[in-house]
């Protein structure tokens, strides 16, 4: 959300409220996140109609995992400011991340009213017609994305996805392929071709595509997983053994790493 200059409700500049409301961006962007909500609570507290005190604070619940207290603080902002579509937006990713996904939709609509040229709107839409087993209304959605901004990656990616999964690989492929040509360091990338290849009976093309993700992210356990997956299906159980070994051994160094950032929180 953008920031904007508030006021308290006796008309004098609200000029506390905007200083606790610093003080709160900041502590959100270093991931102080109980730090993060006192600052913008005191932001509200001097100012109640303060808009965009509430949309970040509700991004500090989401990312402590309080959804409805998230969903709760979007709904006032949007009450305060009914036309301010990154309140939607965000409230949309909220209801996602809660499976809530026709309430994810009808806000993606609202953004999408408000902001009809909004490229990434569209986008989101799709991911949760995807998540929905839509992929009709995902590629449309996508189809949307692209014609407003064509050198979006992943707009193209998450078409390839839906692609995929009506069973289109040929589209899918040549969704993914264009994802690559605009992104070519994405491994995330060449492991969605992979899975289309694969999916196609391509297996040698989606063991490259695959190898080609481990050059450019050698740390991705999921395309060591998916390239042991693909070994199996040609009968080489040595080189999927090693594959799932390193899957393996990068899954539980990362949880590791997670496990010491959630008490660090």
């Amino acid at each position: 959300m953008t920031t904007q200059f508030h006021r308290s409700s006796n008309g004098k500049p609200c000029f506390q409220a905007v200083r606790h409301f610093d003080v709160g961006r900041a502590a959100l962007d270093r991931c102080d996140l109980g730090k993060a909500i006192a600052e913008f609570t005191k932001a509200i507290r001097r100012c109640p109609k303060f808009t965009d005190a509430y949309g970040y604070r509700a991004v500090a619940y989401r990312e402590k995992g309080e959804y409805d207290k998230a969903v709760a603080d979007l709904t006032e902002a949007i009450r305060l400011e009914p036309q301010c579509a990154p309140a939607y937006c965000d409230r949309a990713a909220t209801y996602f991340q809660m499976g809530k996904y026709d309430q994810a939709i009808a806000d993606c609509t609202s953004e999408i009213r408000l902001d009809p040229q909004c490229a990434p709107a569209y986008c989101d839409r799709a991911v949760t017609y995807i998540q929905m087993g839509e992929y009709d209304q995902a590629i449309a959605d996508c189809t949307s994305a692209i014609r407003l901004d064509p050198k979006d990656a992943g707009a193209f990616c998450k078409r390839g996805i839906a692609f995929g999964n009506n069973g289109n690989y040929e589209a899918a492929i040549g969704d993914f392929t264009e994802a690559i040509r605009l992104e070519p360091d994405a491994s995330t990338n060449y492991i969605a071709r992979g899975e289309a290849h694969k999916g196609a009976g391509a297996l040698d093309k989606a063991i490259a595509d695959y190898t080609e993700a481990i050059r450019h992210n050698p740390s991705d356990a999921v395309a060591y997983q998916q390239r042991g997956s693909a070994h199996v299906k040609k009968g080489d159980t040595d080189r999927a053994t090693k594959d799932f070994d390193k899957a393996r051994e990068l899954a539980e160094a990362t949880l590791e790493i997670w496990r010491w950032f959630k008490e660090e929180l």
